[in-house]
């Protein structure tokens, strides 16, 4: 029984460890009691202790994914791409493939099986990123669809899937998701790493004027319209006689004009 209230105890612990942001530490304490409680399970034991220890898996698996979120904002957007990084990005994809749905030695308290997922959507969406890094963007495609079809307003999603079209050179369809976006709500924190992805792209290819678009398209509407301006312009002229870009042409006309009449309007 003492041993038991040990375990709940550390359980807390690890609690506040990774509400708190304490990943590093978190990720050795939690590791710590997964085991222990792994290995209570395969002898015998009470029901409650097995869905203790499945609760305890869960806890695992959200701080290793926060861990790699924060990481690969750390160590891996600005490069986002970059051969350079890619020890970092193989580093956050053994993290994620760690996640992956697995049936556990424990049941739930309705008596079925228990399964850890952590996050699906999410863990979609950062694996599609990494898949881009690594250049399988049909395989990032393939997963950011399927997290949109968990997540049918994710912002996310809808930002990533306009991205791809991008890339790719299909700007109607690039259109239509960007403009889907500016019907949800859109977390600060997504918005700064969007802008992060996005210069450094540009950064590694300066000669793709469609990622000048999407830059100014996200700073048109959810950061800096004033920047915006200077995107859509600077656009305007590396795209200038490339009819591939002419939707894309007409869209910043459109918003090239209304952002002027704003700024004569506040003036």
């Amino acid at each position: 029984m003492g041993e038991n209230l040990s375990d709940i105890a550390s359980f807390f612990l690890g609690v506040c460890l990774t509400c708190e942001g304490n990943l590093d530490l978190a990720r050795i304490h939690w590791k710590d009691l997964l085991d222990r409680t792994t290995a209570k399970i395969k002898v015998a034991h009470p029901l409650k202790y097995r869905a203790f220890h499945a609760m305890v898996d869960r806890w695992y698996r959200n701080n290793e994914f926060y861990w790699a979120v924060v990481y690969y904002n750390k160590e891996l957007i600005a490069n986002i791409g970059s051969r350079d990084s890619d020890q970092q990005a193989s580093t956050c994809r053994a993290v994620l493939d760690a996640l992956a749905p697995r049936k556990l030695g424990s049941w739930g308290h309705n008596g079925t099986p228990d399964w850890m997922n952590c996050k699906s959507a999410d863990l979609l969406h950062f694996r599609a990123i990494l898949d881009f890094h690594f250049g399988d963007i049909r395989e990032a495609r393939r997963k950011v669809e399927a997290a949109l079809k968990l997540n049918p307003n994710g912002a996310k999603e809808l930002f990533s899937l306009g991205f791809i079209n991008l890339w790719q050179g299909k700007f109607g369809p690039a259109l239509k998701y960007f403009q889907r976006v500016e019907k949800t709500a859109v977390l600060p924190a997504i918005i700064i790493n969007l802008l992060e992805f996005y210069q450094a792209l540009i950064k590694q290819h300066p000669d793709r004027p469609e990622l000048r678009f999407g830059l100014a398209f996200i700073n048109d509407g959810f950061c800096d319209s004033s920047t915006a301006l200077n995107d859509y312009t600077l656009f305007r002229k590396q795209s200038k006689d490339k009819p591939q870009y002419d939707k894309l042409r007409s869209f910043t006309q459109e918003r090239l004009v209304k952002g002027w009449s704003a700024e004569q309007t506040a003036t």
